[in-house]
């Protein structure tokens, strides 16, 4: 019974990109990896955040980032379990730019009850991070480096260029390198 079990709980506990994996070898008949890039290359992010009623962005970003080395998510916030030690993220403050960026230091824990987070029943998805870089005062305007940027090439109006920073998502190096100072 006890080995029965044991079985049972490896096979929950396989990964989602193993599943992936069995499934496109059974569709294709052959091996094909899903699995993301190793970490230690790194992958690159961007998400959108906007102040409070009781704090600015450039407030809460060095509230969070620099004085805790932490990073506070949207619980809807797609494709968060994606994110490694080893990526980056850059933080876009609505209305002003990208005002900071750092490397991820853990994977994602969700924690509703972070004592360090307002409203961390919103933004429940934490990260710790590490060689933190905060620029307040000189933010990337996007905006101004729009025609440099891989991600708005899927745009047919440039004028909706806010269609890029709406929610968390993957960018390439390239337009990470843009993007911060």
């Amino acid at each position: 019974m006890r080995e029965a079990n044991k079985d049972l709980t490896d096979k929950l506990e396989r990964s989602k990109d193993e599943i992936l994996e069995e499934i496109a070898r059974k569709v294709f008949g052959k091996r094909i990896n899903v699995a993301r890039e190793d970490a230690q290359e790194g992958k690159y992010a961007i998400t959108p955040f906007k102040g409070t009623e009781d704090e600015q962005p450039q407030e809460l970003a060095r509230r969070l980032m620099v004085q805790n080395k932490l990073w506070a998510f949207p619980k809807r916030a797609k494709n968060i379990e994606k994110l490694r030690p080893g990526d980056y993220v850059c933080i876009f403050a609505a209305g002003i730019g990208v005002i900071a960026h750092a490397r991820i230091k853990t994977k994602p824990e969700y924690n509703p009850n972070h004592q360090k987070v307002r409203n961390s029943d919103e933004f429940p998805w934490i990260v710790q991070l590490e060689d933190v870089h905060f620029y307040p005062d000189q933010p990337v305007v996007v905006k101004d480096i729009l025609s440099e940027l891989d991600m708005a090439k899927v745009l047919t109006n440039q004028r909706e260029w806010g269609v890029l920073v709406r929610g968390f998502k993957f960018i390439t190096e390239h337009d990470f390198k843009l993007l911060t100072r």
